[in-house]
């Protein structure tokens, strides 16, 4: 949380409750800070994909569309991630088996992914990222140096588009996504 967002209203409450707190939840900063908004994102740079994304009060449902090509949509969120935040974690279900990438855009625009199959269909998977290892993946953009440069400014959770073998459309739904301190 940036200092600015300290003098917002109820801002204050939210900061000294984050103190005594281990994890944050995404969803909950959302309600209060407008410029955290949740986006959905085309993957414009490799054009065809479409979708939506519906965000509730407890879910992130990302809805996608590969027929026309494309390689992934995703849901985005401007947060601020510093080295005091360690592990980034939320669970996810969808109808069928996918790749499930989150991007981390650091402050120069450098982007690192970190990609994990969802296998089980229908099912609910927990994912946890160990944010200390976040340049431990290739990265491309921004200072190109392969070192995060904090603060990470943008989380996007990503849906990879499927292998031919599966319907190119569906939706996934993301729950509990929560940054750990």
């Amino acid at each position: 949380m940036s200092l600015k967002n300290l003098f917002r209203p109820g801002a204050l409450a939210l900061s000294l409750a984050l103190l005594a707190s281990t994890s944050v939840s995404l969803a909950a900063m959302d309600e209060l800070y407008s410029e955290s908004v949740w986006k959905f994102n085309a993957g414009e740079e490799f054009s065809g994909a479409s979708g939506n994304l519906d965000v509730s009060s407890d879910a992130l449902t990302l809805s996608y569309d590969f027929s026309d090509g494309g390689k992934y949509v995703s849901a985005d969120v401007r947060y601020e991630l510093t080295p005091a935040d360690k592990e980034l974690r939320f669970k996810v279900n969808a109808d069928r088996p996918l790749r499930i990438a989150v991007r981390f855009i650091d402050s120069t625009g450098q982007t690192f992914q970190h990609t994990k199959p969802y296998i089980s269909a229908n099912q609910t998977q927990q994912y946890r990222f160990d944010l200390e290892k976040i340049a431990e993946v290739k990265s491309w953009g921004g200072s190109k140096d392969g070192k995060v440069h904090y603060p990470v400014k943008v989380l996007r959770i990503c849906v990879n588009a499927p292998s031919y073998e599966y319907a190119r459309n569906g939706s996934v739904t993301f729950t509990d996504v929560e940054i750990n301190r």
